[in-house]
């Protein structure tokens, strides 16, 4: 599959169009898989969605590598993906079933590894980040 992208700089009228480039993009993985969790606990006041994206590893040279794993979570309404951990594991194809146990295995590490100061840290970025908006985009 091949795309023209085309490259432009603001001007005052808009965006004059200076450019065109051609790229070539190419499908990795069309097997891509995501499973969303949603966690609920008297130790936060917001409800936390987790992200979990696994697809084949286009680099797939060593043993446990098959396949790449990112975890992500948000909190309450912010949207904003936070980025946990990205890792390799698999030693060849697996059905669905092996797939999910192995990816809740890895949450469940990664829920384990003082998971509450991430999500403070998150809600703490997030309110900044709402605070600066509030105060730099009133009009």
């Amino acid at each position: 599959m091949s795309s023209k992208i085309t490259l432009g700089n603001k001007c005052e009228q808009g965006i004059r169009y200076e450019r065109a480039i051609r790229v070539h993009l190419s499908i990795i993985d069309d097997e891509f898989y995501s499973t969303h969790f949603s966690l609920s606990s008297k130790a936060f006041e917001e409800r936390i969605y987790l992200y979990a994206e696994c697809s084949k590893n286009p680099d797939f040279r060593k043993q446990d590598d098959y396949y790449f794993l990112e975890l992500f979570f948000s909190v309450g309404s912010y949207g904003a993906r936070e980025f946990l951990v990205g890792l390799n594991f698999g030693q060849a194809k697996m059905d669905k079933e092996t797939l999910d146990h192995r990816i809740r295995s890895y949450l469940k590490a990664e829920l384990d590894n003082d998971f509450s100061a991430l999500v403070q840290q998150y809600l703490k970025k997030e309110q900044l980040m709402e605070n600066w908006l509030n105060e730099h985009l009133k009009q």
